[in-house]
């Protein structure tokens, strides 16, 4: 399986510096390349920053991944990187929460339920058809 996200890491490992290289195990990179897309065009630039980079996610979370589990000096940093991931994970449950509340699903169908009621309840004037017929004579003496 061709991944885009693994051709991006090894992307940003030719162009980080050897340091950081030397910290992760020569399988994982062999992993990387074997399994990275071939026909992926390299569109990193090293004069603009990873932020800026139009990453995918899977990139992203590749790159936090060897962050904590490689890159960390410390465990005080390790400790640090771990309760920012919780935070972002806790917002980020919180907004999915909010966008799917169960609560919310079913006040908006009872919105919709009521504006198609409104729509379904049309007056019909049905009037007899002697009544009909006498307008229609009425109205053509008006057109004169």
């Amino acid at each position: 399986m061709e991944n885009v996200a693994y051709a991006e890491i090894i992307e940003i490992l030719n162009n980080i510096e050897e340091k950081y290289k030397e910290k992760l195990p020569n399988k994982l990179i062999d992993f990387f390349k074997e399994n990275s897309a071939k026909n992926y065009e390299k569109h990193i630039k090293k004069n603009i920053s990873l932020n800026e980079q139009k990453l995918q996610k899977e990139t992203i979370d590749i790159l936090a991944m060897l962050t904590l589990n490689y890159w960390c000096n410390s465990e005080e940093e390790k400790a640090e990187l771990t309760s920012m991931y919780s935070d972002n994970e806790l917002k980020y449950q919180e907004e999915l929460r909010e966008k799917y509340n169960p609560d919310n699903l079913f006040k908006n169908k009872t919105r919709i339920q009521e504006n198609v009621e409104e729509k379904q309840l049309v007056v019909i004037n049905d009037k007899p058809w002697y009544k009909k017929i006498f307008e229609k004579i009425k109205n053509m003496f008006r057109r004169r």
